[in-house]
């Protein structure tokens, strides 16, 4: 079960690279960090969320009677799509935290405000 965690982990991370972000006097490089940044923070939310998952699941049995009882494979792939959203949503957020606009935003970020 952790190895199936951990590789959709990395799937999911993965998925994040589909927004293109960008910021006005942005080096690659800084952009390059920012995106790392943010996918160490979204993994980390990631997991501590599948932890509390797991956690419920054990305490109080799966929502998966929803499905079939015997579809492990139906409930994977909609967990695994809802892990999928969740990510690329927590990816948006914080890049735009940063200062970042996606491909897709109306009007282009701009930089954060210096902190004091």
């Amino acid at each position: 079960m952790r190895l199936f965690a951990a590789m959709l982990g990395i799937v999911v991370l993965a998925g994040c690279a589909d927004t293109e972000f960008s910021r006005a006097n942005t080096s690659a490089d800084e952009m390059r960090r920012d995106e790392a940044a943010c996918r160490r923070a979204v993994g980390t939310q990631m997991q501590r969320d599948r932890n509390i998952e797991s956690d419920i699941g054990t305490t109080v049995g799966t929502q998966g009677q929803q499905v079939r009882p015997n579809d492990s494979q139906t409930r994977q792939q909609i967990a695994s799509r809802g892990d999928t959203v969740r990510s690329e949503r927590l990816m948006e957020n914080c890049m735009r935290s940063r200062g970042y606009a996606g491909a897709k935003d109306p009007k282009p970020a701009t930089p954060p405000a210096a902190k004091p």
